[in-house]
């Protein structure tokens, strides 16, 4: 991790899912339990339309998680880090996966088969508190994004964005220490559902106001990013 000359080590992510805490610590420490995979970088975890009723917890590594439209337009859902979970809903339904999934560097997981839940959770009751508290924090995650695209104008979804990318690697990086966000303008947009011109509009503007600066692709927001936009957050 570089550092700068004038400034402390700034924190480089992609993850927009990096779940902190005891949980998402015991979910990776269950290598005795679930199946363990390795994926080199690029290779596929599962494809939208797949049935089956296996789901993983990432160990380490990076998957990046899509949807694909009937005309191959691609909208991406998430870039899952180590503690997360992926493919949970479909495979404890039974039910045809809404989105695919891949690794984007070498990653190593741990593979579930629901039909095993309900004796594991027998056996370790922590392990059932473990997946509880993990999808809860999923789902609030994505209910707060459907709102924000739903009420939101387009400023505020990208402050709100960078407000809880820079609260995912809280614990990774420090509360104000200063991180730089490694998507593009595209990528953001597709996440938020705005338009890649748009997300570059509020950026320079955000850019202006001394909140972030623009390296390339990389984003890097100031020392105490989210203190200083919460008066733009209703």
């Amino acid at each position: 991790m570089a550092k700068p000359a004038n400034g402390p080590a700034r924190h480089v992510a992609t993850e927009t899912w990096l779940p902190q805490g005891e949980q998402a610590a015991y979910l990776r420490s269950l290598g005795h339990v679930g199946q363990r995979v390795a994926l080199p970088s690029g290779a596929n975890l599962f494809s939208q339309g797949q049935v089956d009723k296996v789901f993983y917890v990432v160990v380490t590594g990076k998957v990046h998680v899509h949807m694909l439209s009937e005309d191959g337009h691609e909208s991406i859902l998430n870039i899952m880090g180590p503690g997360s979970l992926i493919g949970e809903a479909a495979a404890f339904l039974g039910q045809p996966r809404y989105s695919s999934a891949r690794a984007i560097e070498d990653t190593s997981l741990l593979r579930f088969e629901t039909e095993r839940i309900p004796d594991l959770v027998r056996r370790d009751p922590d392990f059932a508190l473990a997946l509880i508290y993990l999808l809860s924090v999923k789902q609030r995650q994505m209910v707060a994004r459907l709102r924000q695209a739903i009420f939101d104008p387009p400023e505020q979804r990208v402050i709100r964005f960078f407000d809880q990318f820079r609260q995912t690697h809280q614990e990774a990086c420090g509360p104000q220490a200063p991180i730089t966000v490694n998507l593009t303008h595209e990528q953001i947009g597709s996440l938020i559902d705005l338009s890649r011109v748009t997300v570059t509009r509020v950026l320079n503007r955000l850019k202006r106001e001394g909140l972030l600066d623009l390296d390339g692709k990389k984003i890097m927001l100031a020392e105490g990013f989210s203190e200083r936009v919460r008066g733009e957050l209703p």
